[in-house]
């Protein structure tokens, strides 16, 4: 891989290099956790409130803070600021110290361009091994919504529980989050269950290995694995020893391992080095996903069952679990009144919303734009984003 190789052919020639290396190594063990929020985004789902400069991690879809302010204060008390990483796009870095002001600026790293989150999370794993060799990392999206956090908290002290005692040598550890479904979904993966998980110091804590991920199932497909009682959400959650991970995707992906490898020597200690690396090696890495390119190979994973709510806020349809709604089944944020109107999502801005005669429309007003589709439409929205991308309309993007 081109990143790889620029990294190694300098170094081999330079053997003062490897000192970063032997930095690294003399960090002292600590064992504690590190939070990942993986906050990248191209903003397409909920457009045209959501754009390029303001992807969905920043609305106050869930009440009156952004979602990934809200994943923030939900991580605090596990990790504290100085242990809460932040992987965004470079153009959004501004927009998250905006967000939250008091997360150290070394913990912000900006990615040139989107690579999909193995390289996102082996990153973020590389940066908190130069603190702590022995840190454990949860990672999660920015974007989802998940009440109460008592019950978060709660879970994922569970699940450390759970990776100390599955973790070993030469078998690192993976513990995901499976969501007890409510509904038979489509739109979530689903994890499937093995034998239970067995081991000292799990303290009653109930985790299972995986049988297999599995794909976004069809209605029927759905239907059976909430009736079988074995099947999980997948919640996009996940909980590692840092050098762990780095293991997995060094086994399981090795030249993107090999390219995050040379970013991470190239960048040192400094954020204006590392910043240099990204611009340079980054774009070459294989853009791939966790689940494809480790998950989906590696033995040693668990689940640990949790019933937290959680909601991956994945179309307009959310709107209609956190908006009040009125008494023709109409979900409404902004300024709407309506005649004969039937189970609508409304958002308004600035300007009052009139419908008459209509149902089950989501509308969606903005300074520069109005959003109109059926209910069922909006998993769709993609297709409006690549028009206005044919036509060359990058103002409303």
């Amino acid at each position: 891989m081109a990143s790889a190789r620029r990294g190694s052919r300098s170094r081999g020639k330079e053997p003062r290099r490897a000192a970063p290396a032997r930095r690294r190594a003399a960090k002292p063990r600590s064992g504690a956790l590190h939070a990942v929020i993986m906050a990248g985004g191209s903003g397409t789902r909920f457009w045209p409130l959501s754009r390029r400069v303001l992807p969905k991690q920043f609305l106050p879809l869930g009440g009156e803070k952004s979602l990934i302010r809200e994943t923030y204060e939900r991580l605090l008390p596990l990790a504290g600021p100085s242990r809460i990483w932040v992987v965004s796009g470079r153009a959004h870095v501004d927009r998250v110290r905006k967000e939250i002001p008091e997360l150290p600026r070394s913990r912000i790293l900006g990615e040139p361009v989107g690579r999909n989150t193995a390289p996102c999370i082996g990153l973020a794993a590389h940066r908190v091994l130069r603190e702590d060799r022995d840190a454990r990392i949860l990672v999660c999206p920015a974007d989802h919504i998940i009440r109460p956090p008592r019950a978060f908290a709660k879970a994922v002290r569970g699940a450390l529980r759970v990776l100390d005692a599955t973790d070993g040598p030469g078998a690192p550890a993976t513990v995901t989050f499976g969501i007890v479904p409510r509904y038979p979904a489509t739109g979530f993966g689903y994890i499937e269950r093995g034998a239970g998980v067995s081991a000292p110091g799990l303290d009653g804590v109930s985790a299972f290995r995986v049988a297999g991920f599995r794909e976004k199932p069809d209605e029927e497909v759905a239907r059976a694995y909430v009736k079988g009682g074995r099947h999980y959400w997948n919640s996009g959650i996940f909980l590692w020893k840092a050098g762990g991970v780095l293991s997995l995707i060094e086994k399981h992906i090795p030249d993107l391992a090999a390219g995050l490898r040379a970013i991470d020597e190239e960048g040192g200690e400094t954020e204006r080095r590392l910043a240099r690396a990204l611009e340079r090696s980054f774009a070459a890495l294989r853009g791939i996903s966790i689940d494809y390119g480790v998950l989906e190979h590696a033995a040693n994973i668990s689940v640990a069952p949790v019933s937290f709510d959680w909601d991956d806020v994945g179309s307009w349809r959310a709107v209609e679990r956190y908006a009040p709604r009125d008494a023709d089944g109409n979900s409404v944020l902004g300024l709407h009144v309506g005649s004969d109107t039937k189970n609508c999502i409304v958002v308004g801005g600035k300007r009052i919303i009139g419908t008459l005669g209509v149902e089950d429309l989501v509308i969606v007003e903005t300074e520069d734009a109005v959003l109109v589709c059926h209910r069922s439409a909006t998993e769709r929205l993609k297709e409006i984003v690549d028009r206005l991308t044919a036509k060359k309309l990058d103002r409303y993007l």
